[in-house]
Parts: C-alpha cells; structure tokens; sequence
C-alpha cells in the first residue's frame, strides 16, 4: 500500500458570491486494498469506483453515507471538514499499518523460535 494514498484535487470556484471547491480528482484505496482493522471504527473512506469517494462516519455534520465524485461543488466550510475527516483516515489508516508491522515482526520472532525446537523427520509405524 506505500505507492497509493488518499488525495482529493479541486479547484476554488466562486457562485453568487460565495466561496465553492469543485472536486477535479479523488484518489484512494479501494475497499479490498484496506486492512480488516480498518473498518472497526469511523470515519471509513474508500473508493468505490475510479471517480468516487464513499465516506461513512458517524459525524453529526455528515450525513451517515455519503459518496463523492468528482465534479462535485461543496462549500468551502464543507469541503475543509471532508479533508479533516481524510487526514483522520490517513492517521488511521497509518496507525494500522504500524500495527500491523509489530504483529508480522513478532510472529517471524515466534516463528523463528519454534523451528529451532519442532524440526527435523519422525515415521510412525503401525
């Protein structure tokens, strides 16, 4: 998962005078590409296609679902809380994967271990 990362690109539009961000690009992981542990809690963000964002949080502001495409114009204010909630994911997502780490390294550890002591060749006969 190094190479990919989640990302949204946008540029600033102004309608009836007010401040909007259209959404030009979404990259991100897909809901395959992401660890199990990842899903335990909220926010959860993944693509679900090449174009769009499925976001489920449990955040008052949001509504429970929501999915994101590009093309689509938020207010400022709202779009600055969507690349909070993304920066929480990226955090989480992080955390994960350096859990995951220590889990794998610890397993090679006992791995390691046990083939020092359960080794070698035995035959029954009956």
């Amino acid at each position: 998962m190094q190479a990919k990362r989640l990302s949204i690109k946008y540029k600033r539009v102004v309608i009836d005078a007010k401040k909007y961000c259209e959404i030009t690009d979404i990259q991100g992981y897909t809901e395959n590409e992401l660890p199990e542990d990842y899903f335990n809690e909220y926010p959860i963000m993944f693509m679900i296609d090449v174009t769009k964002l499925y976001l489920i949080t449990n955040d008052k502001e949001f509504e429970l679902e929501t999915i994101y495409d590009v093309g689509d114009v938020l207010c400022e204010e709202h779009f600055n809380k969507l690349v909070r909630i993304m920066q929480v994911c990226g955090e989480k997502l992080h955390n994960i994967n350096e859990m995951i780490k220590v889990r794998n390294a610890e397993l090679k550890e006992k791995s390691k271990e046990l083939e020092k002591v359960w080794n070698g060749e035995e035959e029954i006969v009956i």
